[in-house]
């Protein structure tokens, strides 16, 4: 799966770029195809490194190394929001009330996400310096 990892990132910039310019057309619209598509590559990923994750053996518990904060904080935000990406447009042209529901919604995730990152910054703290000179 790494070594597919460039070519996924040059695909899904071109297919951003073509988007943009041709199908969703600039600042009309909201790019929820390629941010739906972004999505999904994360949480594909997010999983992959869960297994990884789960396979290998560790002395550490799950929750003290700060990658697994991290993962988690990306898969519950990009899982939480795919919806909401996809059906961007739709949801600008429902009601006041129906966006409110959705934006409301992103931004407790979004907050949960961060919250999330946060503990991982406090889990991988600098250890001290020992200088060799």
């Amino acid at each position: 799966m790494s070594k597919l990892f460039p070519y996924l990132v040059l695909i899904f910039t071109a297919l951003c770029i073509f988007n943009f310019f041709y199908i969703q057309k600039g600042h009309s619209q909201f790019n929820s195809y390629t941010r739906s598509l972004e999505a999904i590559i994360i949480i594909i990923y997010a999983v992959i490194y869960l297994l990884k994750q789960s396979s290998t053996e560790n002395s550490y518990r799950f929750g003290d190394l700060p990658d697994n904060w991290v993962n988690i904080a990306l898969l519950i935000f990009y899982s939480c929001t795919f919806f909401v990406f996809a059906f961007a447009n739709q949801l600008l042209t429902e009601g006041l009330f129906v966006n409110f529901i959705a934006w409301t919604s992103y931004n407790a995730v979004l907050l949960l996400e961060n919250i999330l990152f946060s503990i991982a910054f406090y889990k991988c703290r600098k250890q001290p310096i020992i200088s060799l000179y």
